[in-house]
Order: structure tokens, then sequence, then C-alpha cells
């Protein structure tokens, strides 16, 4: 498979950058704009919604700047400097895709197994000073009421996972989760999305997340996403990479819930936006 000049999959990462600009330069890729509309029935409308899947990190709990501070450290331990706007474009991307994205391929083949391992540690200690959004255990809950079977998933490290739910004050059963152990590759790819979907049998899904690489994970398996600001990235970026809506958090999703279903009931498609 053809591969950027960040090493990965061009049918990842949408367009080439001019100059040899690395993904996490921009942090989106304007060619998703739109095309969710191109995967909706004959009608031209949404079916029914049956299933939700929420990021976790940026999205539920405020960890992406202690996730930015593990990176930043993790890179600088090996004597690899990464300017810290780059760094913090490329959060939410998994850990198998980030260091080549940030960095490029030298990087990655020569220390990347040592820096997600750095990373791994330098996060651990950090994540008790993590917390949860506003109405983060609300939302899930509104949207279970709703009817809508509801899924966490995070390209996270499993070893992190346990302590973000106790911290979301999630029990451990109550909330089916898929993380970076349960797929091949993380986001962008759209893996995590397609497994979360499975893990539910659901049908037809919508995603809520806060970073370019979510839109880009629900865009490669159909799955319209939901954008929210928490995670640091412009209203415009998310936008531009192809969000259906967003919003500034999940607490704002939650107030707009009925809207959000009646849109997947009767609104078509191109009044979305």
């Amino acid at each position: 498979m053809p591969r950027s000049t960040s090493g990965l999959p061009v049918s990842l990462m949408g367009p080439t950058y001019p100059r040899r600009e690395r993904p996490c330069d921009r942090g989106h890729a304007s060619d998703v704009h739109g095309r969710h509309g191109n995967r909706a029935p004959s009608g031209g409308r949404f079916s029914m919604l049956d299933t939700i899947v929420f990021d976790v990190d940026g999205t539920l709990v405020d960890s992406s700047y202690l996730h930015l501070r593990a990176w930043t450290r993790a890179f600088s331990d090996v004597g690899v400097w990464v300017p810290t706007w780059r760094l913090h474009a490329c959060m939410g991307m998994g850990g198998d895709h980030l260091v080549a994205a940030a960095a490029g391929d030298a990087v990655e083949n020569a220390v990347g197994d040592e820096i997600r391992d750095r990373w791994r540690t330098g996060y651990g200690e950090l994540i008790d000073e993590v917390r949860p959004l506003p109405d983060a255990l609300a939302v899930l809950e509104a949207c279970r009421r709703s009817g809508l079977a509801v899924v966490l998933a995070t390209s996270g490290n499993q070893d992190h996972v346990g302590r973000t739910l106790e911290i979301l004050g999630a029990g451990h059963d109550e909330y089916p989760v898929v993380n970076s152990a349960d797929v091949a590759s993380t986001k962008p790819a759209g893996d995590l999305v397609e497994r979360a979907l499975d893990v539910v049998h659901g049908n037809t899904a919508a995603m809520v997340g806060d970073t370019v690489w979510d839109v880009q994970a629900g865009d490669a398996v159909g799955v319209p996403v939901i954008g929210v600001l928490t995670g640091g990235v412009s209203r415009a970026a998310l936008h531009d990479a192809g969000a259906m809506r967003v919003f500034a958090d999940v607490a704002a999703v939650r107030e707009a819930l009925p809207d959000l279903l009646a849109v997947f009931g009767s609104s078509p498609v191109s009044t979305v936006r």
C-alpha cells in the first residue's frame, strides 16, 4: 500500500500535502468533507440510529493535554525534539500511527517502540490528574435511555482503560469498551469504530469525538461523527474534516440529543451541517 511521507497509509491520510508536510502539520484531511451524505440511503435520509460510539480521551475525560505532556517527554527522553504544536495535532491518533506521523519513518523505525513505552509509563504517572468532562456520564445515560446502544472506543492503551473508567465513574461492565488491544490498527483507521459496532451488533451508528482522527475513523466505515471542542481542536478543523455537527462539549450534545435523533429519523442529509 502506498504510504505518506509520515509512514501512514495514504488511504488513511487523504491528500498528500505539498512541501513534504507531515499529516500532523495540519491535523485534518479536507477530502472527507461532506462524504457522509454520499452514504445515505437512496431517499437522501439517514436510517434510524441504533448505536452511538463515544471516543474517551478529550471527549468524555479531560486528558488530551496530559497525553500531550507524556508524548512530549517520551520523544524528548530519546533525544527527539518534536514541536509541541505538531504533537498536539496528532493527539487522538493511536500510538501505532503517532510516532511516524509526528516525527517520520526514521524515528519510528529506530526508536518507535521505546517512545511508546515511555509514553505509556509517563501517562500512567499523570493519569490521576484526569477529570471527567461536564455531563460525561450523564450523556452516556441519556443516550441509553433514548434506546441507543452505547459503546466507548479509545485508541488508548489497555493499561490505562480501567483507571480511566474509574475516573469517569462508569462501571467496568456498564458500557462496552473497545481499545487498541482489540484491533489491528487504531485511529485514524476505522477498525475501532467497526469493532465497536460489532460488539453491540449495531446497524446504524453515529460517533462523538474531539479530533479530526475520530472523524476520519468514522468516515472510513461510513459512520458520521459529531465533534466536540474539548480536545483543543478548532471548530473549523472538525468541520473541514467532515464532522456533521460540532458542539462545545458532551454537555451540549446531551442537550441537543432530541434534535440529533430527529436528524437520523427524518432530516435530509444535505441539511445536517
